[in-house]
């Protein structure tokens, strides 16, 4: 299957992609494409499974908004090896109900920053590692300009039980709601000793389920 990218010139507006086929969501990798043809409006994975690179090529992507539509929207921004440094800048992002993985089995660093709201209510990884050796050692930061709503699901800053090399997290909000769910910044195994840090500019509000 060809990536989208190879059927334009210049950049995406809102685009809407699904991957099901059958009644099976096949992985679909755009190679980095969005890079160079960014996505200005809404990327929207409904009834699919997108990766935006396998190739440890990725550096700095901007999307314009980031949508899970729904519990068979799957998107992973880094999969496989890759150890650099990994940005990901949006305006604003939601799950309602899909899994999100910023890196999956890569030992890269992951920063994702929100410049509005964000809301999880979803499957949510900035870095995970779902059984593979060597893997997984990056950092991560999450920065919400905006609102932070977790409104239930899985969210995990990173999830590493394979390794004992994980690295830290940081994640800086504004005002925070956790409404019910699993929540945990940082849920893995490290060697060495580092500082895992939740920042709220505002008012933070949990609530039991």
């Amino acid at each position: 299957v060809e990536r989208s990218g190879s059927f334009i010139t210049g950049s995406f507006g809102n685009l809407t992609i699904s991957t099901l086929f059958n009644g099976m969501l096949f992985e679909w990798d755009q190679k980095n494409t969005f890079a160079s043809h960014p996505v200005l409006g809404t990327l929207t994975i409904d009834q699919g499974w997108v990766v935006l690179d396998k190739t440890g090529q990725i550096s700095q992507t901007t999307i314009g908004a980031i949508k899970l539509a729904n519990a068979n929207s799957h998107l992973d921004i880094s999969s496989g090896n890759h150890s650099g440094n990994i940005t990901i800048n949006t305006a604003s992002f939601e799950n309602l109900g899909g899994t999100f993985n910023g890196v999956l089995n890569g030992g890269a660093n992951f920063n994702l920053h929100t410049t509005g709201d964000f809301k999880n209510e979803g499957n949510f990884r900035l870095i995970f590692n779902n059984g593979q050796g060597s893997s997984s050692a990056g950092n991560a930061t999450l920065k919400v300009d905006g609102d932070f709503v977790h409104a239930g699901g899985d969210f995990r800053g990173i999830f590493n039980i394979s390794t004992m090399q994980s690295g830290t997290v940081e994640i800086e909000t504004g005002p925070a709601e956790i409404d019910g769910g699993i929540f945990m910044a940082h849920y893995a195994m490290s060697q060495t000793n580092g500082t895992n840090t939740m920042k709220t500019n505002g008012k933070l509000t949990i609530r039991g389920n």
